[in-house]
């Protein structure tokens, strides 16, 4: 399993004060366990049961004002489902009742205060195991919108923080050290303790009793999918490892390897 840093995946949306902005289901996250619902770009968020899970949405906002928020919700007909919305500091409750069709359940106006990023939270108020419905979008209007950044495509990369390095001018640095201690492991974290242009090496968290120490390093060249298509020239090449590590080949997103591990 690789693991990537990057900088959190945002489309630029240049709306005016009457438009709408419809926020897609897909990219939203899923807290305390991201895998607690599943989340696709056909159905949204499907299989959110009980209390226990919340939805969260993030944007950033330029404008200050007032954002009427709608959710866009499959919901059996015959069937309620207990809703909370939280910005900020405000919060608003909702009962959606089902229908043969998508439920546009409105939550009301919600205040942004200042500029900046704010975070759109769902709960659900259901008994825990209870179908809280299938959310499609959140739909957003009002002044607050205009200019405003949410991330619109399926994938959803997690925030990242780097420190840069400058090298001494004048100087030929032949290598370099550098120690990282992490305080907490959340899941899914990754750790780079040293990263350049075409490589990293750091700690990951894939799950709750797993941590791996990762290096990675791409090849020369410009092939995006298969390594079987890169020069021998071009190709990284394993000169040694140590017991109990895997080493392999890695494709998809440029190509590379060793990709090695140690558990």
């Amino acid at each position: 399993m690789r693991a990537r840093l990057a900088s959190l995946l945002s489309l630029s949306v240049s709306v005016s004060a009457n438009a709408e902005l419809r926020v897609p289901a897909y990219t939203a996250y899923l807290s305390p366990d991201a895998n607690s619902a599943r989340v696709s770009a056909r159905r949204g968020i499907t299989g959110w049961t009980g209390s226990d899970t919340k939805v969260q949405w993030f944007g950033e906002f330029k404008a200050i004002g007032e954002i009427n928020c709608t959710l866009a919700v499959n919901l059996p007909a015959g069937k309620e489902s207990k809703l909370k919305l939280t910005v900020g500091e405000t919060s608003h409750e909702l009962a959606v009742h089902g229908s043969t069709n998508v439920v546009n359940a409105n939550l009301g106006m919600f205040p942004i205060k200042q500029a900046g990023y704010q975070r759109f939270t769902l709960e659900s108020l259901n008994a825990s195991g209870n179908a809280s419905g299938d959310i499609d979008a959140l739909i957003l209007d009002g002044p607050a919108i205009k200019d405003a950044h949410f991330n619109l495509k399926e994938r959803r990369n997690a925030a990242s923080v780097h420190l840069n390095y400058s090298l001494p001018e004048q100087r030929n640095v032949a290598a370099l050290y550098c120690e990282v201690t992490a305080v907490e492991d959340p899941l899914w974290s990754y750790y780079m303790a040293c990263g350049w242009h075409r490589g990293y090496f750091g700690m990951q968290v894939n799950s709750a009793s797993e941590r791996r120490i990762i290096f990675s390093v791409w090849d020369s060249g410009n092939e995006p999918q298969s390594r079987s298509k890169v020069a021998n020239e071009n190709r990284v090449k394993l000169v040694g490892k140590g017991d109990g590590v895997f080493t392999g080949d890695f494709g998809n997103e440029g190509t590379g390897g060793p990709q090695s591990f140690e558990i």
